[in-house]
């Protein structure tokens, strides 16, 4: 009886050990998660709000257009309808394109290490919101096309971050207004001149590797 009551004892014993170790388990896996979560959501965060992000997305957003640009121009639809010719510029060339792409690529750049080195967020917002305007024009042109036009589908999937990152950095004052007024005209001034010069170059190099 006396052994009985002693292995009885031991089991009790025994359940309440792995029963303990269970426990500990679960809460130390529990606080490991929460700390790869934390330490992840942090790492995200950091990366979406780091001043280069910008020319990042400029950059993922323009290879959809350098790659899919030079095939859309020679769709059979595109042809049929000369009143779209215009559409990124005159030029079918997807080098001459990348061009112009690299420019404005190389001015993100520079903004980007402008306002690292200054903590300038009133500048970055300016810059952040002129791309932001320029997909209502990717959305006009697909909805006057009737149809997929290059650029569409990366400018869907950057909104919401666009969303995130202008709220981050906004702030409203007669500063940010006028300083927003110049990033829009320096941007697309920049955008209507890198058009009218890429016909212009493709037909340079096209005479210099004859």
């Amino acid at each position: 009886m006396h052994s009985d009551c002693s292995e009885r004892t031991f089991r009790h014993k025994k359940q309440q050990s792995v029963s303990d170790f269970k426990a500990d388990d679960f809460m130390s896996y529990t606080s490991f998660a929460s700390s790869i979560t934390q330490k992840g959501g942090n790492m995200i965060l950091s990366l979406l709000f780091n001043w280069f992000t910008l020319p990042i997305l400029f950059i993922l957003h323009d290879f959809e257009e350098m790659i899919l640009v030079p095939f859309w121009k020679r769709s059979e639809r595109f042809q049929r309808n000369p009143k779209f010719w215009h559409y990124f510029g005159d030029t079918k060339n997807g080098a001459v394109f990348s061009i112009g792409v690299l420019e404005e690529f190389l001015i993100l750049l520079l903004v980007s290490a402008l306002c690292a080195a200054g903590d300038n967020g009133r500048l970055y917002l300016c810059f952040l919101t002129a791309y932001s305007f320029h997909f209502l024009i990717h959305l006009k042109m697909c909805l006057s096309y009737h149809a997929y036009v290059p650029g569409i589908v990366s400018c869907l999937l950057q909104l919401p971050i666009m969303g995130i990152l202008i709220r981050h950095y906004f702030v409203l004052d007669l500063m940010t207004f006028v300083l927003f007024v110049l990033t829009m005209l320096i941007v697309f001034g920049n955008l209507f001149l890198m058009h009218r010069l890429m016909p212009k170059w493709e037909a340079q190099l096209n005479r210099i590797f004859r």
